[in-house]
């Protein structure tokens, strides 16, 4: 049996072959042409009934018909000496043999003069010496050469002679029509004279003629002149070789096949694994289009073709179905009838590759696993993640359902097996579960006393020495640790003690302690066992030890080397930094851990990676979770950062700083409410993870204007643990002092004093003598006539509202009594309304405006308005707002016009609303406006 030729070799020559003659297909050899005849051929000349598309390779047709060929004329002029008689003359290099030639011209446009051959003569040419015919003595269509029987003295020499060439005809002349089902327009292809049918040398004598098309599947090719025809699946194709006037002379017909064979029901079945060393294998090939032979149709194992001899093969429904079956084992050699199989679980290919006659390949690959080995233990079992799991790791994947779900094809000692489950992310791994715990050092024999199969079927052998085993210690230590104070100030000892459940030599427990850089108490804890199980250390704490938390790192590593920490492991969290150089991030837990169990936390605990590349890392604080590197990476560079920190229940914290105070008022502005809420905030929250913010207020006196301090502690309100309020009552106009005391849980104390001023709000008003048209920004207080407007100066006061009977109101001074008379009905000030003011000199009158009283039940102002004109104020609570857009301030009105009274000028200024309530007129606090509403509404100032 020869298999020397592998499946990659085999599909190489096919593709190249399909390269080379482009369209395939089988029928009879192409003998000759009938005369007026049109074939499909394949490239080696053969003719064919099937073709699939191609878009790289053309079809090919040939037609025979000597009447498309053509003679063309020449004529060649020697201007000779002397000539003798049968001296040669070359008609196509201008020369004659022996003889002189002065000059010579040719007129042959196609004539091919460097291979006469290519171009022969139709028959021996005429020549003329002088102008009289001249008998030849020889001549050679093919060489253009011919000798004159006498010779030539000083004569012109005229041939004149007909040659043939290879004859063409293009596109335009329309004497080839390709068409297709899919393509009726199809296209007109250009046919040129060749050797013979298979050929594509031109030949000038053969009346054989090539013509080439690309079929398609392009579904842009239909209509375009581009020579392509468009084809589908299942179309007939025709050549029509036509005469010159259009009319059909002969036609052939090829069948489109763009579908290739279907090899269907193989055994074996890809991902078969079997015990079988030379399995039956089996298999149908099926073609519905151009048909199949059956020399086409290849088997190929693990890379060797069988034999075609041995495949044998029956017909079926448009096909075939084939065996093949040897006694040769597969795993022998090639040379010893095998195909080189391994038989220790090694998968390899199962491949039937099939090409129909119109060319399409099809390749059909199984992969098989033959295995011939029992499963066996591969390794010493381990105990598991748990003291009741054990893991039982095979040499090869297991057949799952062959193992019994209660565990009792194993046996553990010194435990009963409840449970025995196969691993789903590795099929060679058997996970067991005991009735009851194992120490967290025992090594207990396994054993497996059931059938357990591969998925070839291979059991294990019961009682092999491979299938007992003790397992390894695989579970570690278990350890409890103790940490005696969660706070802990200067020369507090903060113990740590040490419990394990199996014995940990003194060089395999590291405890690191750790925390802000710089701090006295980082270190590597020297830990005095009192028994094999239970160890204990403390460390002091020094006043120059730094606020902050500190992480107590446990890693302790029993006989076995089972590793036990009490740390966090964080992997690729990610940062953003935006510069180059040196840069310091916060990773988002801590305090960060002593990773690799040396005894510090330092740069080689974290992992700094920039684009890809690790960084170098030249500080960290615990504490802080602070990590400085330096990158060349460019701006916006993702870093991604490994690291580990200290679970919250192995972390202390030491306190040493005293809390900050803030005061809400901060006393920087004046106070104008008599009663305000005044707040103390503090705040202890100085270090990342800080357990212990709560303050207390331990002092809370206050000193009135020109009093003495008293405390006002009880009056204070506990907002929160850390924020509490004071409440004043009817303060004194003045300077006053609050001292208070804050304490945190560790007992730093802090002392912090507010000084604010409480004083009654005012708004000057600037009169001019005469009349001023005025307003209050918000309610003054008191708000009669008289307090309001108390200077002599001021003669007379009065408003205008359309609600009131005779539209306006008045008061006007009494010289004798140097008060205001309310004769017109006006006794009070409201802010809603605007005034006008007579004074008799030039004087600014202080106005007392009270603030909100806190908890008062106040809304913010609104005014009611009837239609036409109103007199009203520019009202703004928040004194210091004295300029509003028209727009803005009349934004709830239907309003047309407004107009304030200039004094210095003595003229009426007016506003009309201009829609855009960020630009344009504006409103000014202390004056008045006259105002028309379209229609009533309300003013929300």
């Amino acid at each position: 049996m020869n298999k020397g030729t592998s499946i990659a070799s085999k599909l190489v020559v096919a593709v190249l072959l399909m390269a080379v003659i482009g369209i395939l297909g089988t029928s009879a050899v192409v003998e000759g042409l009938a005369e007026d005849g049109v074939e499909w051929t394949d490239g080696t000349g053969a003719a064919i009934t099937h073709a699939k598309p191609n878009d790289a390779t053309a079809a090919l047709f040939y037609i025979q018909d000597g009447a498309l060929t053509k003679l063309k004329g020449g004529v060649r002029v020697f201007y000779t000496s002397t000539v003798g008689a049968l001296a040669p003359f070359s008609i196509p290099a201008g020369t004659v043999t022996g003889g002189a030639v002065q000059s010579t011209t040719l007129a042959a446009d196609a004539y091919d003069t460097a291979t006469p051959a290519n171009t022969p003569l139709d028959a021996a040419p005429t020549v003329l010496v002088g102008g009289s015919s001249k008998t030849l003595e020889s001549h050679s269509l093919t060489g253009g050469t011919f000798a004159l029987i006498s010779a030539v003295t000083a004569q012109t020499v005229t041939v004149n002679f007909n040659y043939h060439f290879p004859d063409s005809y293009d596109s335009s002349t329309e004497r080839a029509h390709v068409y297709s089902d899919s393509d009726s327009v199809g296209e007109f292809v250009a046919i040129t004279e060749v050797a013979s049918a298979g050929s594509k040398t031109t030949d000038a004598q053969s009346t054989i003629f090539v013509g080439e098309v690309f079929l398609s599947t392009d579904t842009l090719t239909p209509g375009v002149a581009d020579g392509k025809v468009f084809v589908g699946d299942g179309d007939l194709v025709t050549v029509e070789y036509l005469d010159s006037s259009g009319g059909v002379i002969s036609t052939d017909t090829i069948t489109i096949d763009d579908v290739a064979a279907t090899v269907e029901n193989q055994v074996p079945a890809d991902a078969t694994v079997t015990n079988d060393t030379r399995p039956r294998v089996t298999f149908d090939v099926t073609d519905l289009g151009s048909g199949l032979s059956s020399s086409e149709i290849s088997l190929y194992i693990n890379g060797e073709k069988v034999e075609d001899a041995t495949l044998a093969f029956s017909p079926i429904n448009d096909g075939f179905g084939f065996l093949f079956a040897q006694s040769t084992e597969w795993t022998e050699t090639v040379l010893g009838g095998g195909f080189n199989v391994k038989g220790e679980g090694f998968p390899f290919d199962i491949a039937v590759v099939a090409t129909d006659k119109a060319g399409n390949m099809v390749t059909s690959t199984a992969t098989i696993t033959i295995d011939t080995t029992p499963p066996r233990l591969d390794s010493k079992p381990i105990t598991g993640s748990a003291q009741n799991a054990i893991v039982a790791t095979f040499h090869e994947v297991l057949d799952a359902s062959s193992v019994d779900a209660d565990g009792s094809d194993f046996t553990v000692e010194g435990a009963n097996v409840s449970s025995a489950t196969v691993n789903a992310d590795d099929g060679s791994v058997v996970d067991l579960v005991l009735e009851t715990n194992l120490p967290t050092d025992a090594k207990p024999q396994v054993t497996v006393t059931g059938e357990i199969l591969d998925p070839a079927g291979n059991a294990v052998v019961i009682g092999d020495v491979t299938a007992t085993n003790q397992a390894n210690d695989g579970i570690e230590p278990g350890v409890t640790i103790d940490i005696g104070l969660a706070l802990a100030v200067t020369a507090d000892a903060v113990t740590v003690d040490v419990t394990t459940d199996e014995k940990v030599s003194k060089a395999k427990l590291v405890v690191t302690v750790w925390g802000p850089a710089g701090s006295p108490a980082n270190q590597n804890l020297t830990m005095d066992f009192t028994t094999t199980l239970i160890s204990d250390a403390s460390v002091t704490i020094a006043a120059t030890d730094v606020t902050g938390q500190f992480g107590v790192s446990v890693n302790a590593t029993d006989a076995s080397g089972n590793s036990f920490d009490n740390l966090e492991e964080i992997a690729d969290e990610a940062f953003a930094v935006g510069a180059t150089g040196s840069n310091t991030i916060t990773v988002g837990n801590g305090p960060i851990g002593d990773a690799d169990g040396d005894g510090d936390v330092d740069i080689s605990d974290v992992t700094v990676t920039v684009t890809g590349f690790t960084a170098t890392t030249t500080a960290i604080d615990a504490s802080l979770r602070t990590i400085t590197f330096t990158t060349d990476g460019a701006d916006a560079t993702e870093v991604l950062v490994d690291y580990s920190y200290v679970k919250a229940d192995f972390v202390f914290e030491v306190d040493q700083t005293a809390p900050t105070v803030e005061f809400i008022p901060d006393g920087a502005s004046d106070l104008p409410d008599r009663s305000p809420f005044i707040r103390v905030n503090f705040t202890d929250d100085t270090y990342p993870g800080d357990a212990f913010k709560a303050v207390s207020l331990g002092k809370a006196d206050h000193t009135p204007p020109g009093g003495t301090a008293t405390s006002i502690l009880s009056s204070f309100v506990t907002r929160s643990d850390n924020t509490y309020s004071w409440t004043a009552q009817n303060l004194a106009l003045g300077a006053h002092k609050l001292e208070v005391t804050g304490t945190d849980t560790a007992g730093n104390s802090v002392d912090a004093t507010l000084e604010f001023t409480v004083k009654e709000r005012t708004v000057d008003i600037a009169l001019e003598q005469g009349w001023n048209l005025i307003s209050i920004p918000d309610q003054a207080g008191p708000d009669d006539v008289n307090t309001v407007f108390s200077a002599s100066e001021i003669t007379t006061v009065l408003t205008y509202d359309p609600r009131v009977a005779g539209l306006w109101t008045f008061a006007t001074r009494d010289t004798a009594e140097d008060t205001l008379i309310p004769t017109g009905g006006l006794t009070e000030i409201e802010a809603s309304k605007g005034y006008w003011v007579e004074s008799s000199a030039p004087i600014t009158v202080t106005i007392k405006i009270p603030g909100i009283t806190a908890g008062a039940q106040t809304l913010p102002p609104a005014f009611k308005l009837p239609a036409g004109w109103n007199l009203v104020a520019v009202n703004t609570p928040k004194l210091t707002d004295t300029v509003r857009d028209a727009d803005e301030y009349f934004s709830g009105l239907d309003w047309s016009r407004a107009y304030w009274f200039n004094n210095a000028t003595k003229t009426w200024e007016s506003i009309v609303p201009d829609g855009d309530p960020n630009a344009g007129d504006a409103v000014e606090a202390t004056k008045g406006y006259f105002v028309y509403l379209n229609k009533s509404g309300t003013l929300v100032p």
